[in-house]
């Protein structure tokens, strides 16, 4: 099956969401993704647990369904 560049786009999910009151940080990456959204990505997920209260106890849920391993997986790793 090929996908169309406009689905890749469309399908593309990058964020980080940080919920006092249920504690749970959040955080969603999915799709062909170039280095500079990766680094959106990664400033996402520093700023939303610069938040979290220090000595707190909270969960954090990663989701990474539909990420497609590339060259951007370099980026990530460091």
């Amino acid at each position: 099956m090929i996908i169309e560049p406009i689905e890749l786009f469309m399908s593309r999910a990058i964020y980080t969401t940080w919920n006092l009151t249920e504690r749970i940080l959040r955080t969603q990456i999915s799709g062909v993704l170039r280095e500079e959204q990766l680094e959106e990505w990664k400033h996402s997920l520093e700023e939303a647990s610069c938040q979290i209260s220090q000595h707190l106890n909270f969960a954090m849920l990663v989701n990474i369904q539909g990420y497609e391993v590339g060259d951007q997986e370099k980026a990530i790793r460091n």
